[in-house]
């Protein structure tokens, strides 16, 4: 039935004809756990394309024989349809941090540098393989120092502190 099922009414987002053995469903039958696969349905009588995120899992007893399978499915066709204010949103802020004239550097929680501006690429000359270097690495390799030439050790260092919730200037 799910191979009837999917070859008649699953494409995958690109149009294609959807892989019945790809479906969730079909693969937690087989024990695995799948989450978030995007396709696209059509039923008939609705005349629209429904844009589906899909999970499944099996279900299993204790001496892990397949009981069952669990699946999940949540209709993200509005949200696909907020994509393109989404994206002029992003071209937006993506200029407004480019344009300004300080050096911008984003790190995520574990200090790893995701993102800077160009003002910031043209100071601190970052090359390709830098921008993945862990904060410490970065800071060590740059030896911060106070406007008298004051080495800042890196436990002090301003994107430290700011990493650990405190407010710097």
């Amino acid at each position: 039935i799910l191979h009837r099922w999917a070859h008649r009414y699953v494409t995958t987002p690109d149009g294609q004809p959807f892989p019945p053995e790809q479906l969730p469903a079909y693969r937690a039958l087989h024990g695995e756990r799948v989450q978030g696969v995007v396709l696209v349905v059509v039923c008939p009588p609705a005349p629209k394309a429904v844009w589906v995120s899909a999970s499944a899992g099996p279900i299993l007893a204790p001496d892990h024989q397949l009981l069952g399978v669990v699946a999940d499915s949540a209709d993200i066709t509005p949200i696909l349809a907020l994509r393109p204010e989404v994206e002029r949103h992003a071209a937006e802020l993506d200029a407004t941090f480019n344009a300004i004239a300080d050096g911008l550097l984003i790190y995520d929680t574990q200090g790893t540098l995701i993102r800077t501006n160009a003002a910031a690429e043209r100071m601190l000359r970052f090359t390709p393989e830098e921008r993945g270097f862990p904060l410490v690495e970065c800071l060590t390799a740059f030896q911060v120092e106070t406007p008298d030439g004051t080495p800042v050790p890196v436990e002090d260092a301003p994107h430290i502190r700011a990493l650990q919730g405190e407010a710097v200037s």
